[in-house]
């Protein structure tokens, strides 16, 4: 294990695809991320900016874009290097920073081709803001272009890391030094993996993606619990070991866990992670 990394590389970290891109002298790396969820220019959408309004300011911070920035952040907030306010957490980079920077320009132009879709920028011009498109072959730039705030594009932004708390392991970013970052990498890993769905809408891609990469290994069984009155049900999978340990019997004492979580938001853990009969269980909405 080690604590280099190398810029223009690609890691594995919380649960995302990201590129290193800039390295500083005290310990840090700036990691751009390779797409994280979608949707409309967050100074749109979120309410600290726009609220649902047109938006006229460059942005910054993304933190509470939706449940998955805001899942992220929680996961690696421990381990950010701070900045400066305008820089914290989840954060789109200034425009003439990515633009000028070589290694970051190439990671847009990977985001943008791997995504085959526009990706958001923090940079605003009127009521159209900034976007990267795709642009097969492109090795040292990016195309840019302004378009409506309601549009939903990818959403990527990047993260400042502190090096001294984590371990580099291959092409993986696990956090905590090399004796406990095992460790935390397996907390990380559950027996049962769920997502809530209202009906009639059922797991996308992604979804199942990302439940996959939760799971405690390769294998699983499709899983769905419902409850009784609300039109809504938890979607997701269980190990082969978790569903012995069970008896293969989900109906009962297991649907009684998760629909009393379902039913009142009061019940709700913080991180998504809960425990049944030794089984740990993550539930995101």
């Amino acid at each position: 294990m080690s604590k280099k990394i190398e810029l223009g590389k690609e890691y594995r970290f919380a649960g995302y695809d990201w590129i290193a891109v800039l390295c500083d002298n005290s310990n840090g790396v700036i990691l751009q991320s390779l797409g994280i969820t979608s949707g409309p220019w967050p100074g749109y959408k979120m309410e600290e900016y726009g609220n649902s309004q047109y938006y006229n300011s460059d942005i910054s911070s993304i933190n509470d874009y939706d449940e998955k920035t805001r899942e992220l952040y929680g996961k690696i907030k421990g381990v950010e290097k701070k900045y400066s306010a305008r820089e914290e957490g989840l954060y789109f980079p200034a425009g003439y920073v990515a633009g000028t920077n070589k290694v970051w320009r190439k990671a847009l132009v990977t985001l943008a081709e791997r995504a085959m879709d526009y990706v958001w920028l923090g940079v605003v011009r009127g009521k159209a803001a900034l976007y990267i498109s795709p642009c097969a072959g492109a090795k040292d730039y990016y195309l840019k272009s302004y378009c409506n705030q309601e549009k939903s594009c990818v959403i990527a932004p990047a993260f400042y890391l502190d090096l001294s708390k984590v371990t580099i392991k291959d092409n993986e970013i696990l956090i905590g030094n090399e004796n406990t970052a095992e460790t935390l990498e397996e907390l990380r890993k559950f027996g049962i993996v769920l997502k809530k769905k209202s009906f009639p809408w059922g797991l996308t891609k992604q979804d199942v993606a990302e439940l996959y990469d939760m799971l405690d290994g390769e294998e699983a069984f499709p899983l769905e619990l419902e409850p009784d009155f609300v039109e809504s049900s938890a979607m997701g999978f269980i190990t082969p070991e978790a569903a012995k340990a069970l008896e293969y019997e989900y109906q009962t004492g297991l649907r009684e866990f998760v629909v009393n979580i379902l039913d009142d938001m009061e019940n709700e853990s913080e991180d998504g992670t809960y425990e049944y009969k030794g089984i740990r269980i993550h539930l995101s909405r």
